[in-house]
């Protein structure tokens, strides 16, 4: 993909990253301070080091961006980050597939047994909107610096908002898609005026 510049740009490169920074940048929305757990941590007293990723998509190939499709580009992001040596040897990403059904109470239920049951650093997805905006609006209250979440949905307009501090309603979601729907609007209405 390419970026202004021209030149490549990977949005996996930009969440691992963030995720290597997740113990020096706090971005908690949290006033109380939270016990933190010890497998909130990128490496374990022996050495091991892992991103848990937890992948909240659908399992429905009806839908573009399902399981059977995200999964596999996910995992090739990887590898090709791993080729360019972006990511220290040792580092290793687990990606945990969760069902969100595109549905809201399913989506927010895959989010809280993610971060309970497999304490994960960052969430992917989902890309249906009510299900995207269950989990973004909590994401910013778990653990002791959020947890950062990417997605490739979240086209109407209040995911599109700033979301620079933790007043923004989805303050720790990142879209990794171009346009959103008023994006798209306003093109299509600049183009009927010429």
């Amino acid at each position: 993909m390419s970026t202004k510049s021209g030149g490549k740009f990977n949005h996996l490169t930009i969440f691992i990253l963030s995720c290597v920074l997740f113990d020096i940048v706090n971005a908690s929305c949290r006033e109380d301070a939270k016990k933190e757990r010890s497998c909130e941590k990128l490496c374990d007293e022996n050495g091991k080091c892992e991103i848990r990723a937890a992948v909240v998509i659908s399992t429905n190939t009806t839908i573009l961006a399902s399981r059977s499709t995200v999964m596999p580009t996910l995992q090739l992001a990887e590898a090709e980050i791993r080729r360019r040596k972006l990511l220290p040897d040792d580092l290793n990403i687990t990606w945990i597939p969760y069902d969100d059904r595109c549905d809201a109470s399913h989506s927010l239920l895959s989010a809280i047994d993610a971060y309970s049951d497999d304490c994960v650093h960052v969430f992917f997805g989902p890309v249906c909107e009510y299900a995207l905006a269950s989990i973004a609006r909590v994401v910013k209250f778990l653990g002791n610096s959020g947890t950062p979440q990417f997605t490739t949905g979240g086209l109407s307009f209040d995911f599109v908002r700033e979301k620079k501090n933790c007043s923004g309603e989805y303050h720790m979601l990142t879209r990794t898609g171009l346009a959103g729907f008023q994006d798209i609007s306003d093109f299509v209405l600049k183009v009927m005026d010429e």
